[in-house]
């Protein structure tokens, strides 16, 4: 989702310093050996569709952040 709306010109923000994320916990019971989809074929297949790992962006490679509830500009690494 990063990727696709930095690609758009979008403004992405990184809140997670300012919002408080809950994740429902769960167990990987329905899938091989319980393992994490990471390795899955699926998983590699979709990402290929995707356009590949280049095409993989994480939190940090949103444009802004929110340290303590203020909007900036994130700095390039």
């Amino acid at each position: 989702m990063i990727y696709y709306a930095r690609w758009q010109g979008w403004t992405t923000v990184d809140a997670s310093d300012g919002v408080r994320v809950i994740h429902q916990n769960h167990d990987y019971s329905h899938l091989p050996n319980n393992q994490p989809p990471y390795h899955l074929p699926e998983t590699l297949e979709n990402i290929r569709l995707a356009g590949g790992e280049a095409s993989v962006f994480f939190l940090r490679d949103c444009n802004y952040h929110l340290p303590g509830g203020e909007l900036q500009h994130a700095r390039l690494t």
